[in-house]
């Protein structure tokens, strides 16, 4: 994909929140068209091969027990348990810990991938418009894809106010 894009004289990045996903693509405007080919394949239709999904995560978990390694992960891992609980989506940090992200495999991927992003999203176009059939980019990048009918989960209240201690170690 990063070869592709590359070919096309342009860049591309991945970015997670807590409520969205992101590709984008920085490309010329003569291959915007091309372009939303490339973003439609990688977003419909990614590999996630065993290999590759595997050898992602082994690199993720080492990064992580790395990151841990030094105390910010791990005081704002203890003030998000602290604020919001550690059943709480909230409570956990967006990446994960080391011990979630050892958690998964190529099949936990490919059914993250089915369940949140097989719906139409956004598509967000900048530069010149005037050079642009906009509909048509966005026929193709969400082609058939339905609405979104997956209902998020509610965003949690922190837990009630009270005096508490909470200890990184």
């Amino acid at each position: 994909f990063g070869t592709a894009v590359e070919s096309l004289g342009g860049s591309w990045s991945v970015d997670t929140g807590w409520e969205t996903a992101r590709v984008s693509l920085d490309l010329p405007i003569r291959e915007a068209a091309a372009g939303a080919e490339l973003l439609a394949e990688a977003v419909r239709t990614p590999a996630f091969t065993d290999a590759d999904v595997e050898r992602y995560l082994a690199d993720l978990v080492a990064a992580k027990r790395e990151s841990f390694a030094r105390p910010g992960p791990r005081a704002q891992l203890a003030l998000r348990n602290a604020l919001y609980g550690t059943d709480a989506r909230f409570g956990r940090l967006t990446g994960g810990d080391p011990e979630s992200v050892a958690a998964l495999d190529a099949d936990a991927v490919r059914a993250f991938h089915a369940t949140w992003l097989r719906h139409a999203g956004t598509l967000l176009i900048a530069g010149d418009l005037d050079q642009l059939d906009v509909e048509a980019l966005g026929r193709t990048v969400f082609g058939d894809f339905p609405a979104s009918s997956t209902a998020r989960p509610p965003i949690p209240a922190a837990l009630p106010a009270q005096n508490r201690l909470a200890i990184a170690d």
